[in-house]
């Protein structure tokens, strides 16, 4: 018949939380094993933190962007010198992180197989691959002790392109490149967890930084050259177009041209010449023969024509003629004018006179002859002269074409000319080029890591323990229930309150497992024992009929302490004379199975699959007459438990162990685990849910209290567990006993 539901008269707490002054001291010493435990844990922690961390070194190389112009000749330059503005040197900063000049160290140092790097560290990888390079000491002493390999790799690597992201953005992570303040010096920081391979990286960084720049130059001037060079031959097929067709508008138009000179022009300015000068020959020879025929009419003319004409010939005769008179005359004063001596000295002179007349005559006569020629060429030069006049008039008509075709010729040579003055001097620049920054102080070896900073983590550590510490505690005493009255559970869960049980704390082994599967009987006076012997009264009275029961107990999820409060239940029932059966129903724990019957394999599913004897299967506890059956089934009673307890030899088999029992406290899965909960209350004839105090304000277990509410009064109630500190006081294991039989009559 069903009773009337009675609450558990239970008076109830204080509902807040209310501190003096003094009770902070007596909260630290109730929580000083959570405060000592939190600190400990964090401590360690922040210990195990500082000396698992592997040591980092940091080195620094410093760059400067170099304003001052560099020449060694004085030949532009294709791409101008870096300007030293702040855009231009926060570009540079970038720059040096880009994936180019990284890529070329990567490349060069083998980074790209460094187990650092490569994501393989603690695999066994080292620098490079042994059969393909040298490792890193090996490396790394090489360059330190010839700073010029360094060099020398950077400039023979070529930017790699090809670079694992991975291993890029490795390197890029330990990399930091900065603007050193307002200056133009760019720092370049590494961090490896080797002192020489951050100095070694940092300083090829800076290195390849500088290659870039060379190489950013080179390629310029060597892409100019290759531009300038197709240039200057279409530029060369210009001017020798050009110049052909000025030969041909030449050749056409009969202007040809010597010297760089027009023919006509060259002739008509040679003929100008030669006109004046045949007009001043003309003239002289005309004034010449004008002169000596004037002497000649002069008394004594032929001693002043003798004196004008320069000519040896009159000279000589004039010689002749004077002597020939001196003989004369020396003659005459000698010996008379009739003596014969005279008269050949006479006839002597007379001879000398008519010499040097005939030969004043004949000089006379070239001169008229002199001035007659130059007159006619004279004559016959103005007469060229005034027809190449002509000629050149027309020829100036045509030379209007002609010119134009010069300049058109000219302007194309200039520019030609230019080009390839220009390609001269940018061929000379490939093989020569200059940075526009220097290295101002290399990376040097750090001596010290710079991080972790162990000392800052442990002492971060401390004070995080004590905080956490004291979180722990106040969370601790947040969370200690002070409202938990058979009302309040009623009221949120709308079903009875059977009891309450205080916090049994962790089980550390099997032997406190056992003690806490038989806390009964170990500390019988134990408040957890006071609070299953409440749960029982409880079940007792709100029992349906005098007959055998099944009382199954379950939860909203998995809950160790259901498994506590069944096996004590069901030894409580047994030290009180009445035939108790414990069944170990969850098939996911199987905790009761291991704990009482360790050496047996068989159990109720295999009784439902194999139709094995449950005679066979039932243990007896000597001590107190409780029975055990175990779940059984091996590693197939996860799969099968749901269909076997709702087979129909599950039904047959709990109507058999209800004619040999009185009471049959069945330990179900949590009925959020799976169908073998669900399947196992519908046998119940009493529900006991078992709660864990801090649940009860979740939605699962109010969840499941509503679903089973469909099962009315079946449902006894709702125990909450964890409420309080209890004594589990001192007790001994009991190893249960298979029974070989039981007598099926029930009275």
């Amino acid at each position: 018949m069903n009773r009337p539901h009675h609450p558990i008269d239970v008076e109830p707490q204080s509902g807040g939380f209310s501190y003096a002054p003094g009770d902070l001291v007596t909260l630290l010493r109730q929580r000083a094993i959570i405060i000592v435990s939190v600190v400990g844990v964090v401590l360690a922690l922040a210990f195990a933190i500082a000396l698992s961390l592997p040591s980092r070194y940091e080195a620094t190389a410093t760059v400067i962007i170099d304003s001052r112009e560099r020449s060694v000749v004085d030949i532009r330059s294709v791409l101008s010198d870096l300007r030293t503005d702040t855009p231009t040197i926060e570009s540079e900063v970038e720059i040096v992180r880009s994936r180019k000049v990284v890529g070329r160290v990567i490349h060069a140092l083998r980074l790209d197989r460094d187990g650092e790097f490569n994501g393989r560290v603690g695999q066994g990888a080292t620098w490079a691959d042994e059969a393909t390079a040298p490792k890193s000491e090996a490396l790394v002493r090489e360059i330190a002790e010839a700073p010029l390999t360094l060099d020398k790799l950077i400039e023979n690597a070529t930017p790699g392109q090809a670079i694992p992201d991975d291993v890029f953005e490795a390197v890029l992570d330990n990399l930091w490149t900065y603007r050193i303040r307002n200056t133009h010096l760019i720092g370049i920081t590494f961090r490896s967890r080797s002192a020489q391979k951050s100095a070694l990286i940092a300083n090829a960084i800076a290195q390849a930084y500088l290659a870039d720049q060379v190489e950013q130059k080179a390629n310029a001037a060597e892409a100019t050259s290759v531009w300038l060079e197709r240039r200057i031959e279409e530029l060369r097929g210009v001017v020798l177009e050009n110049e052909r067709r000025i030969e041909t508008f030449r050749s056409q138009n009969d202007l040809l041209s010597s010297g760089g000179q027009q023919l006509d022009e060259r002739e008509l300015t040679q003929l100008t010449e030669q006109v004046a000068v045949a007009r001043n020959a003309a003239a002289t020879a005309k004034a010449r023969y004008e002169n000596v025929r004037e002497m000649l009419e002069r008394p004594g003319a032929h001693e002043a024509v003798a004196d004008v004409l320069a000519s040896n010939t009159i000279s000589t005769l004039k010689a002749e003629l004077a002597r020939a008179t001196r003989k004369v005359a020396e003659l005459r004063i000698r010996y008379g004018a009739r003596h014969p001596a005279i008269q050949e000295a006479v006839a002597e002179e007379m001879d000398a006179r008519r010499q040097l007349d005939g030969e004043i005559a004949s000089i006379v006569a070239s001169l008229a002859n002199e001035r007659d020629v130059a007159r006619a060429k004279e004559v016959a030069l103005v007469a060229s002269l005034e027809a190449l006049k002509a000629r050149a008039a027309d020829a100036n008509q045509e030379g209007v074409g002609l010119r134009a075709l010069t300049r058109e010729a000219e302007a194309s040579r200039e520019v030609y000319e230019s080009f390839l003055k220009r390609y001269r001097e940018t061929a000379e620049q490939r093989s020569y080029q200059l940075p526009d920054a220097r290295i101002v102080e290399r990376a040097a070896t750090p001596t010290h890591p710079s991080s972790p900073k162990r000392k800052h983590i442990v002492i971060g550590g401390a004070v995080a323990a004590i905080i956490l510490a004291l979180i722990a505690a106040a969370a601790a005493e947040l969370l200690r229930p002070r409202i938990l009255t058979p009302r309040i559970v009623e009221g949120r869960f709308g079903t009875r309150h059977l009891a309450s049980l205080p916090r049994l704390g962790r089980a550390v082994g099997d032997e406190e497992q056992m003690r806490r599967l038989r806390l009964i009987l170990a500390s019988p006076q134990a408040p957890f024992c006071e609070g299953v012997r409440s749960a029982r009264l409880a079940v007792d009275r709100w029992r349906d009929g005098n007959g055998a029961r099944v009382i199954v107990c379950t939860a909203p999820g998995r809950d160790g302490q259901r498994t506590v409060l069944a096996s004590n239940l069901a030894h409580q029932y047994a030290l009180s004379g009445v035939r108790t059966l414990l069944v170990d129903g969850d098939p996911g724990a199987a905790g009761l199975s291991r704990a009482f019957a360790p050496g047996h394999d068989d159990g109720l599913i295999d009784h439902i699959l194999d139709d094995v004897a449950l005679e066979r299967l039932v243990m007896r506890e000597r001590e107190t007459g409780l029975a055990f059956l175990s779940i059984g089934g091996g590693e197939r009673r996860e799969a099968w438990a749901g269909d076997a307890f709702t087979s129909v030899r599950m039904v047959e088999a709990m109507a058999t162990l209800r004619s040999w029992f009185d009471v049959i406290v069945v330990d179900a899965p949590g009925l959020a685990s799976g169908a073998a909960g669900q399947a196992l209350v519908a046998h119940a004839d009493q529900i006991v849910v078992v709660c864990d105090w801090s649940l009860c304000e979740s939605a699962r277990a109010k969840r499941v209290t509503r679903e089973l509410a469909v099962y009315g009064d079946r449902l006894a109630g709702m125990v909450v567990t964890e409420v309080a500190n209890g004594d589990l006081g001192t007790g001994r294991r009991v190893e249960p006993v298979p029974v070989a039989g039981l007598v099926t009559a029930r009275a």
